[in-house]
């Protein structure tokens, strides 16, 4: 049943994403649309950068002295997240 959701979860995500699409694409011209579609790679980009589990998987690793290691890490992290919105 999980899959199902899943699946139906995706499919509306990107029909919203599509339509989206339609609409901007109708009301800016061709140039704007083109950055906006470059920004929307970049954002995209990001939020899979954001979400590899890098963090996570610091965390988990995170041991003694290597503690030391993973704040600089996060900190670039999430600054990395922060500048990307911001665009």
């Amino acid at each position: 049943m999980g899959i199902l959701w899943t699946g139906l979860e995706k499919v509306v995500v990107y029909g919203i994403g599509f339509l989206q699409g339609i609409v901007l694409a109708r009301l800016l011209m061709p140039a704007d649309f083109g950055l906006a579609a470059m920004l929307g790679i970049f954002t995209g980009i990001g939020g899979v950068l954001a979400e590899s589990g890098l963090g996570t998987a610091l965390v988990v690793k995170a041991s003694g002295k290597m503690i030391k290691q993973v704040r600089p890490i996060l900190s670039f992290s999430e600054e990395a997240i922060l500048q990307g919105r911001e665009i």
